[in-house]
């Protein structure tokens, strides 16, 4: 069983943060996670993975410790799906995966009874010739799955993106689908082929400090596109950092450049700019994707996974 903390804004997923063994919270930097609110102690609490479960224990808070508004005295089981928060604001949801549940993904048409097999971290759906799903009507490239390495499905439309779960329908374009873990004893060839990994050949230029101001720059064999608004630029800026870091420290590709989403909020509009800025980070995320895809390139170059963002590009140059 795997464990994770979800650290919620807003009922926004903004960081997800492992349980390995323990995990200690307040506001002292000797913690593993450091809480910055002043409504959490120093040493606030503990999580700890044991077995099939996670339990968490309070240390003597001031502001007391809660799962799902009980207050915990000495110690509570945290289940899944449950919100353990931290005096009155701080708030994490538990996410426990069962590691056992394997297989390979699928979607199922279910009108048509067919069953598509997800071959790439990019599968597309739409009316073009080159979409892996072809619909009757619709836009060319109606929408997109994402498949990230930890095995999180996104749903990638015109009006944004959001996680699919195994079992889970959706629709696109007015046609019903429901994507499918087939279990492992099932497969066949065509599901054991292996992921394909999407390249992005686009390069990112950024200027902080420029004569004519904060500046970026996406090119591409397809297009070109330019941003002067500072938060949009300061976003591509904080993300293109972490992927040029990451790639200076060997950060294998499917990991690298992943950039917890409230570091990329403090880039933006610095840490006094938190209060509702879950909201504007979505629209935001959502516009420079648009400028992207009017310009002619792919606009999932920028990725998000549950409390993560990440841009996918060939080449950074930061100056």
């Amino acid at each position: 069983m795997t464990a994770e903390l979800e650290l919620l804004r807003d009922d926004v997923v903004v960081r997800v943060v492992p349980v390995e063994g323990s995990l200690s919270l307040g506001r002292d930097l000797s913690n593993q996670l450091v809480l910055t609110d002043p409504q959490v102690s120093g040493h606030h609490a503990v999580v700890e993975a044991r077995g099939n479960g996670v339990v968490v224990r309070d240390l003597s808070s001031t502001n007391g410790t809660f799962v799902d508004d009980a207050p915990v005295s000495g110690s509570a089981p945290l289940a899944h799906g449950e919100v353990l928060r931290l005096g009155d604001s701080v708030c994490l949801r538990a996410r426990l995966i069962d590691d056992d549940v394997g297989g390979a993904l699928v979607i199922r048409d279910e009108a048509a009874g067919t069953v598509h097999p997800i071959h790439s971290d990019r599968f597309v759906l739409g009316t073009s010739m080159d979409a892996d799903v072809r619909l009757m009507a619709g836009p060319a490239r109606a929408a997109v799955l994402i498949t990230h390495a930890d095995g999180e499905v996104w749903l990638g439309t015109e009006a944004g993106e959001r996680p699919l779960e195994p079992g889970e329908h959706f629709e696109v374009a007015g046609t019903a689908f429901v994507i499918e873990l087939v279990p492992e004893d099932l497969h066949t060839a065509a599901t054991q082929q292996p992921m394909h990994q999407a390249r992005y050949p686009y390069t990112l230029t950024v200027t902080l400090d420029g004569a004519a101001g904060s500046l970026a720059l996406l090119e591409g064999p397809d297009g070109r596109c330019e941003w002067s608004s500072e938060s949009r630029v300061a976003l591509l800026f904080v993300l293109a950092r972490q992927l040029q870091a990451d790639r200076d420290e060997r950060t294998l590709p499917p990991l690298a450049g992943w950039c917890h989403d409230e570091d990329v909020m403090v880039g933006v509009w610095g840490r006094e700019g938190l209060s509702g800025a879950a909201s504007k980070y979505s629209v935001l995320l959502h516009r420079v994707r648009k400028d992207i895809e009017q310009a002619g390139l792919d606009p999932w170059c920028v990725e998000k996974r549950r409390g993560a963002t990440r841009l996918q590009v060939k080449t950074v140059i930061l100056s």
